[in-house]
């Protein structure tokens, strides 16, 4: 099929058991497999990349702030920085995320004040975030303008202040750089969640059209990329 649609390459998805596995086959037999690109399924992956978020973060005091926050057990925090109870864990990890990133922009703006960085923020970029805030559950052409014109000034005039801030936090605070990490990695887990909800889209949108080359396409791209990084939104 791959070589009838002008692929080199031959893509298999399996799920955890499977996958390791045919790694194995693979390895064992590189020439008669070399042409063979195999991976891990989806909820798979995401899975083990929670489970290695939880070997990272939980003794660090991830466990502690989940379960002493009185909104996980326990035993249901450990379970779910094993990568299990999967639901849980993106919703927990999610919520996590909100309320460091809170924390993180709330220390942001409080160095910007102490540093001169409030007189380099135009006007312009708190009007665009009223805007947004007041279209945010409007999916009209005119919240899309809104929304491409504030991430336009965000990445011109803010961003170059977070990347300071974040440097000069790096420097101050083994631990701002060691929780800013794990709000690096749920953004990466988020967006790998996020590209495969896109890609799902796609691939309907394609077989809709009885496209098969657009279908065997998406698959191709459909390699996670945790290299890219996104703002998302809640992750479902």
């Amino acid at each position: 099929m791959s070589k009838e649609v002008g692929q080199d390459f031959a893509i298999q998805t399996f799920d955890q058991q499977l996958y390791a596995v045919s790694q194995q086959v693979k390895w064992s037999m590189p020439e008669v497999f070399q042409s063979h690109i195999l991976r891990l399924g989806g909820f798979h992956t995401l899975s083990c990349f929670i489970a290695c978020i939880g070997k990272l973060w939980a003794d660090g005091g991830l466990r502690d702030l989940m379960v002493d926050s009185g909104v996980y057990a326990g035993c249901t925090v450990d379970q779910m920085l094993l990568g299990k109870q999967f639901n849980r864990s993106v919703r927990g990890l999610t919520l996590v995320y909100e309320a460091l990133q809170s924390l993180w922009f709330a220390s942001f703006f409080k160095w910007c004040g102490e540093n001169g960085g409030i007189d380099a923020i135009p006007k312009d970029v708190w009007v665009m975030l009223s805007k947004c805030q007041a279209k945010f559950s409007d999916e009209s052409e005119s919240y899309k303008d809104v929304l491409n014109e504030l991430t336009i000034l965000y990445t011109t005039h803010v961003l170059p202040l977070t990347v300071r801030f974040r440097n000069w936090g790096y420097l101050e605070s083994p631990t701002f750089k060691y929780w800013d990490m794990f709000l690096t990695a749920v953004e990466l887990k988020d967006n790998t969640q996020y590209g495969r909800e896109r890609l799902s889209d796609k691939i309907h949108n394609a077989i809709d059209k009885e496209d098969d080359v657009a279908v065997q396409h998406v698959n191709l791209i459909s390699v996670p990329n945790t290299h890219q990084n996104h703002f998302t939104g809640e992750a479902k």
